[in-house]
Parts: structure tokens; sequence; C-alpha cells
């Protein structure tokens, strides 16, 4: 094996244990704050301010594609979307029906007497 090779492969390796390691909020935001001159707490900031956003989004019901310029394309899961349809939206509807159902008979029942 060459030398090349062998740099090759051992630089694999590396990114490969680099990849493997966790990585903390913390530790993005202040490699992101040295890379773009701003704090840490205005990184952090910017962070949450976006996932905020994206979270509110996507619990509107919507499920819409959300794209932030230099930041990230998020989509929801189409098996999220059949979870959400099947078991929440069907479990409310259930409870709906039983609701609009008890109240029918409880003016059924102040009729009666």
């Amino acid at each position: 094996m060459g030398t090349s090779k062998k740099l090759k492969e051992f630089y694999r390796e590396q990114r490969e244990k680099l990849l493997a390691l966790p990585v903390t909020n913390e530790q993005l935001y202040k490699e992101t704050a040295w890379k773009t001159g701003l704090s840490p707490k205005q990184v952090e900031e910017i962070f949450l301010t976006c996932t905020q956003f994206i979270a509110d989004v996507i619990k509107e019901g919507s499920f819409e594609t959300v794209m932030i310029p230099n930041f990230g394309k998020f989509i929801v899961k189409t098996k999220q979307v059949q979870y959400y349809e099947t078991f929440i939206r069907g479990n409310e509807t259930i409870r709906i029906r039983r609701e609009q159902r008890s109240k029918s008979e409880q003016a059924l029942d102040s009729v009666d007497t």
C-alpha cells in the first residue's frame, strides 16, 4: 500500500471517530460564535428563535416544508404525518364524537323528563 493510500485510510478512520463523538449545543454555539464573530448567547438566541419558528409552523398542522436560507430545509416525514393523522387526529375525532353523542343524549334525557 502506498503512502498516499495509508494517509487517506488514516484520515478516513479519524473522521469516522470524530463523527461518532457526541456534540453538545454549547459546543456548537461556541464554534459558531467564533466563526461568525457573535457571542455564544446571541448564537443561542438565533438558534432558539429559528427552531421555535419551525416548531410553530409544523404544530399548526399544515406540515409544510420550512426552508431557511443558509440554515436548512425541514421536512416532516410522511410516516410521522400518517401517525398524526391516524392516532392523534383520529382520537380527537373520536373524543369529539363522544362529546357530541353525550350532549345529544343529555338533550334527549331532558326532553323525556
